[in-house]
């Protein structure tokens, strides 16, 4: 340090001192004209001429060493001095001048626009990395045609950036960094290369290639530009330095800056980077804020009210929000992307909202139709505001989402999915094609839609086809796959040639789940109404409800209606299967009521209900049956006659120990066998043995059914059937030396099969269910089921019961199970006791003899007898209820009546003529009772190959009214009606049953959601209706679901 120089403390005292002196700031009217020019055009100072550069220029050479700058100069560098002081004077307080303006051509205009590339020495861009010299790459900038090496500042810059910056083409972000290509360059030589990548492929750089190009080639359809910028343009490309000082000065006189996107090219590239030297005669002056409160009127004078240029009013406005009057919101021939930042578009999500999501620049760069808005941070479509501005398109006012016109998108989280379903949408195709028409002045051309949507009609149309088979056969249309589904499948294969499928599933549309349900849904509802027609023309019906669980656990109530159609055929069709909130007779009772207000069904012409015997349905106090007969009398209740014969027999079956037994025994010998593999193949080696020696097939064992009494006749004869080889195979398993739960059972289920009992009870089961089976056969057929059939079924059986209650009978069945067991040589018989006393108290000994039985025969023979009392008793019982009464009266009357020979009145019943009453006329029926007999004449006279001498069953009867057809439907009134309630009445509910059959044939993998069940179960189970279904109703009725369908296949 010298001697005479104060110390470092206390210059920075005499510093703060000088510049706390107060003196006014020079007003611009003091700057001269030059200076004030080039502060509001560049808002930097001007650079000093060439001529007046002298000893100060950086290029001239100089013998003293620089010295270094303090603090307070370091700090006072490119910034005004402080108030009071000069800084020519002052050596501390100015600041030194910095280097100057690069005046080389690769930082001045051109008339090509591109830059000329000076010649730079690799030696002069060295820079000094951690001991390490490193220099700027020529291959660098001569392989990049967008960038250029700084002569003076040794950076490089982006020529691209740089041009569209100083014709405000782009906005950029106020800060700089390393990576500052258009403000003040890049220098670092180690990481230049990542940095050159980075900003080539940064949107910024992308955009201002494409606006330099569009700015340098404008288009022909291109709108005029306004007279200030026409004046710039010409007044630069004509020459002359005197047109270029009068457009800087008219420049200079606007105190804001004016908003046309196209700013007069200055000669010369200044950046952030370019120093000016601080002359004393100019004060730099701060740049105007960016927006300004604006002046009134009275303030304002009148020649700065004649050099204000106005900023245009925004095209675009929406409701509620913001103005934007940036370029984004401007209306141009093609759309500028403004500047944003990534993090000025974060946006919370979440409960806590802590999530922050962005807009990614890569959804408007890469669509040219999308802009995002400066102001409100929304995603706006280009296309669509043009046309909606023009008036091109009609636009609903409802917002959303998904509205890219009038509030703009700013979901970041589902953003991707919305741009694409704006894409692929209607309404952005037609502005684009509106939009490109109005462009070009060419009156929009009417796309003949007719051709396309009719094509697409044929498309859907093939798809309801597939849908159909589908459905029908019970197929499974979803899998875990949609690929590997069935439907998938099918379409796949009738494409190979159909080429209407073929071409309209290219177009991948309406193929979903929820357009797959629709269709269905369409389906089932154009069926379903078309037999609801025809079952409230019947005028009467009757329900015939069961339940049951399905695979979710839910319970469900299977609905059928039975009615009779014009021509009396008997019909039973499945409505639906209703989920029941609980098991309880008053739910299941609200759930009757329900389906029949939605079917559009009164409960008083309901004439019959029928029900599967279980007491919350069939009970006698608060059941449904009592609670739909309180509100109806006339709904006569029926105990389903299939069911109540398996109550007789599994009653009969559990009171007899031998027939109790041999079931059990049945049961458990299938249990053992069937639960190994190794068992199964040692019963069919024995089986196959067996049969070779028996020459015929003895079939394999079966299962016992546990609900199905019918079908444990063949599970015992299947036993009877492989009796040796079962012992057999038994055997085996006890010398296997396996010791499993299974085989520890083996030797108690053996010594039942020595027993002659448990034979003989086998014997007895096979005699006695064989004659209920046939029956149980008939009363659940498909065939129409009529109280005739019931009652002649029922009289078979239990007139069959009583001829079987004789000695003979039963020494046959016991000298066949005898003559088995003696066969077999590893069975013998064990005796039963042979006599039996009579118990009887002391007061009676005299007056009853004892009584013994003398054989075992004789013991089972009474046995036996009782077992057929028991059968014959339960029979009567069962099947005589008021119901069954009341029809076979009706039964009686209508037969005895056509067949009867003497002229006079007939007599109805009491019974019939107290539960008809109302729906019958019992004095007209009296008369038209009478004149049956001439119906039957008629039909006589008409068929005389077929004479038909007299009626005994109603099925009779009907066929010769059918055949009469409304001639004697008109004579015979009253008569026709009786005979329709009496085949309205149900006596089984086997429909119902195969309901839920079918029920579990579909929902076997996974449970699905009521409504689509029934769409399913309803179309699978009537199949004619399924294969007589207009499709062109189903297909109008689709299609007509909302606009966007009308619009896409038609009316």
């Amino acid at each position: 340090m010298k001697m005479n120089e104060p110390p470092e403390k206390e210059r920075r005292v005499q510093v703060k001192r000088k510049s706390s002196v107060e003196k006014p700031l020079p007003t611009p009217a003091s700057l001269p004209e030059e200076a004030l020019s080039a502060a509001d055009v560049e808002k930097e100072p001007p650079p000093p001429a060439p001529e007046d550069r002298g000893e100060e220029s950086q290029h001239a050479p100089t013998d003293e060493p620089p010295k270094k700058r303090t603090r307070v100069q370091r700090k006072h560098v490119g910034k005004e001095p402080p108030p009071g002081e000069d800084p020519q004077q002052d050596p501390v307080s100015a600041a030194p001048a910095p280097k100057e303006v690069c005046t080389d051509t690769c930082c001045q205009e051109t008339q090509s626009h591109t830059p000329v590339q000076p010649v730079v020495a690799k030696k002069e861009t060295g820079r000094t990395f951690a001991k390490t010299e490193r220099y700027c790459n020529r291959e660098w900038y001569a392989s990049r045609d967008w960038l250029v090496l700084c002569s003076t500042r040794k950076r490089l810059i982006c020529h691209v950036c740089r041009f569209a910056a100083s014709r405000n083409l782009i906005t950029f972000s106020a800060k700089c960094g390393e990576d500052s290509f258009s403000a003040r360059g890049v220098n670092n030589w180690k990481k230049c290369p990542l940095i050159l990548d980075k900003h080539e492929n940064t949107w910024k750089h992308r955009t201002s290639v494409q606006r330099r190009h569009a700015y340098l080639n404008p288009s022909p359809e291109q709108a005029p530009l306004s007279d200030g910028d026409e004046k710039k343009r010409s007044s630069s490309e004509e020459s002359g330095e005197e047109s270029r000082q009068q457009e800087e000065k008219r420049l200079n006189s606007n105190q804001s800056k004016t908003t046309s996107p196209c700013k007069v090219p200055d000669p010369v590239h200044t950046t952030r980077g370019s120093y000016l030297k601080p002359s004393p005669e100019r004060v730099e002056e701060k740049p105007p804020p960016r927006r300004r409160k604006k002046q009134s009127s009275s303030e304002e004078s009148d020649e700065e009210s004649q050099q204000r240029v106005e900023k245009p009013d925004p095209v675009y406005t929406t409701c509620g929000s913001t103005v934007c009057m940036d370029t984004c919101c401007q209306e141009t021939e093609a759309p500028v992307q403004p500047f944003v930042t990534k993090k000025e578009t974060a946006r919370s999500y979440g409960k806590t909202k802590k999530i922050d999501r962005y807009c990614d620049p890569e959804w408007y760069i890469s669509r040219d139709w999308l802009l995002l808005c400066s102001t409100r941070k929304r995603l706006i479509c280009h296309i669509c505001r043009f046309a909606a501005a023009h008036a091109l398109i009609t636009v609903s006012n409802r917002g959303g989402k998904e509205d890219f016109l009038t509030t703009g998108v700013n979901d970041w989280k589902k953003c991707p999915q919305i741009l694409d379903k704006h894409e692929n949408g209607f309404r952005h195709q037609e502005a684009v094609r509106r939009s490109l028409s109005y462009k070009l002045q060419t009156p929009a051309k009417p796309r003949d839609l007719s051709a396309e949507q009719s094509h697409r009609r044929d498309g859907i149309l093939q798809v309801l086809h597939c849908l159909r088979f589908l459905v029908r056969q019970g197929i499974t249309i979803r899998g875990h796959d949609d690929k590997e589904s069935n439907f998938h499948q099918l379409t796949a294969l009738v494409t190979r040639k159909n080429k209407v499928l073929d071409s309209f599933m290219a177009t991948g549309k309406y193929f979903s789940h929820d357009i797959l349900n629709d269709l269905l849904q369409h389906m089932y509802r154009v069926s379903f109404n078309a037999l609801l027609t025809t079952i409230r023309g019947a005028g009467h019906y009757a329900m015939v409800v069961d339940e049951a669980r399905d695979v979710s656990g839910k319970e469900q109530l299977s609905f059928s209606l039975r009615w009779v159609s014009g021509d009396y055929a008997v019909h039973e069709d499945f409505i639906g299967m209703h989920a029941c909130p609980s098991a309880d007779a008053q739910s299941i009772m609200h759930t009757v009521e329900d389906v029949l207000c939605r079917c559009g069904l009164d409960i008083m012409d309901m004439r019959g209900q029928t029900y599967d015997g279980a007491s919350v349905l069939q009970g006698q106090m608060s059941a449904v049956a009592s609670q739909v007969k309180e509100k109806n009398p006339k709904a006569h209740s029926v105990h389903c006659v299939s069911h109540s014969l398996y109550l007789i027999l599994q009653e009969v079956a559990s009171k007899c120990p031998m027939i109790r037994g041999a079931l059990s025994l049945v049961h458990d010998i299938h249990e053992m066998i069937a639960a190994s593999p190794e068992r199964l193949d040692v019963f069919a080696k024995m089986r196959v043995s067996l049969a070779c020696k028996r020459e015929r097939d003895v079939g394999c064992l079966k299962r016992v059914c546990p609900a199905r009494w019918i079908c444990r006749v063949s599970a015992v004869k299947s036993l009877l059937d492989n009796y040796e080889g079962v012992y057999y195979t038994l055997d085996q398993m006890i010398y296997s030396g396996v010791l499993t739960e299974a085989v520890k059972k083996v030797p108690g289920v053996r010594a039942l099969m020595s027993q002659f009992e448990v034979h003989l009870g086998l014997k007895v089961f096979l005699q006695l269910f064989s004659a209920a089976e046939k029956a149980a056969r008939a009363l659940q057929s498909k065939e129409e089921i009529r109280t005739e059939t019931v009652l002649s079924n029922v009289n078979t059986l239990s007139a069959h019961y009583q001829g079987m209650r004789s000695d003979a009978v039963f020494h046959q069945i016991w000298e066949s199970a005898n003559t088995t067991l003696t066969q077999a040589p590893t069975t013998s018989l064990l005796p039963p006791p042979t006599t039996q006393e009579r118990l009887s108290t002391c007061r009676y000994e005299d007056l009853f003899a004892k009584y013994a039985l003398q054989s075992p025969e004789e013991l089972y023979r009474s046995r036996f007898f009782e077992l057929l009392d028991w059968l014959t008793s339960e029979l009567d019982g069962r099947f005589d209820r008021p119901t069954l009464r009341l029809l076979s009266h009706v039964e009686s009357l209508l037969l005895a009546a056509v067949n009867r020979s003497d002229v006079g009145p007939v007599e109805i019943p009491y019974d019939v003529a107290a539960q008809c009453k109302g729906d019958v006329d019992m004095a007209m029926l009296s008369t038209q009772l009478t004149m049956l007999p001439s119906l039957l004449a008629d039909h006589n006279n008409r068929t005389n190959e077929h004479a038909v001498t007299s009626v005994t069953k109603i099925a009779s009867l009907v066929d010769v009214l059918a055949a009469a057809g409304d001639a004697a439907a008109e004579r015979f009134t009253e008569v026709d009606k009786l005979l329709r309630l009496y085949l309205t009445v149900p006596m089984t509910n086997a429909t119902a049953e195969r309901s839920v059959s079918s029920l579990r044939q579909l929902q076997n993998c996974s449970p699905m959601s009521e409504k689509r069940l029934n769409h399913l179960l309803f179309m699978h189970i009537h199949k004619r209706l399924t294969d007589e279904l207009d499709m062109n109703e189903v297909l109008k009725s689709f299609c007509f679901g909302n606009d966007r369908r009308i619009l896409y296949f038609g009316q």
